[in-house]
């Protein structure tokens, strides 16, 4: 005859606590801490910026973006959530900034360096891809609906421009800014000449 010995309640319940506490831990390895892992920490802002020159304009005729920064921005309290802003001033908006929001996740499991954004409001996206060094970064255009700054809102469908990814509307390579700076501030790149080839 088999005898069953009866577990007491509180070894089943520690139990229970274990496994689930097991049960988590590798559950939040799938999940890239925002803080540790990241390159864009919980509550900073970090910036990259580019104002074209005229020669660099005039060797790209079809260029049409005469100045980019690229502003993103991590949730403190849902710190998974990685947001961005473009700004861009276009060679034929008459000086006029405009700009898109939305947010970013990564692209590949464990490579934080490598972001997929999406522009809100079905407004296109582009993928952008970080130096280790944190340097610079390089944003590949699958199309953005840019707006004028009074109306970056939700739900707003109308695009004051479509920057469309041709040939040489495709790839931006921009460069740590200061966030403090108006978006469109002139700033410096000594070493943006070897960068030439990509955007």
């Amino acid at each position: 005859m088999k005898v069953v010995f009866p577990v007491p309640k509180k070894i089943r319940f520690l139990t229970l606590v274990l496994v689930l506490t097991i049960l988590t831990i590798v559950g939040l390895q799938f999940i890239a801490p925002a803080n540790s892992t990241s390159p864009f920490p919980a509550g900073e802002k970090i910036c990259f910026s580019r104002n074209y020159t005229n020669a660099h304009i005039n060797s790209h005729p079809g260029q049409i973006v005469k100045s980019m920064r690229l502003d993103f921005k991590r949730g403190k309290k849902y710190s998974q959530l990685l947001y961005f802003f473009v700004h861009a001033n276009l060679i034929n908006s008459s000086g006029k900034e405009l700009g898109a929001g939305g947010h970013c996740n990564s692209l590949k499991q464990n490579d934080p360096l490598t972001l997929r954004c999406r522009v809100h409001c079905d407004g296109g996206s582009f993928t952008a891809s970080l130096k280790e060094d944190g340097s610079s970064i390089l944003l590949e255009n699958r199309g953005i609906g840019l707006k004028e700054p009074g109306e970056i809102k939700p739900n707003v469908n109308r695009y004051a421009k479509y920057l469309q990814p041709g040939s040489e509307n495709k790839t931006f390579r921009l460069f740590k800014a200061d966030c403090q700076k108006s978006p469109l501030d002139t700033i410096s790149l000594p070493s943006a000449s070897k960068y030439s080839k990509s955007g």
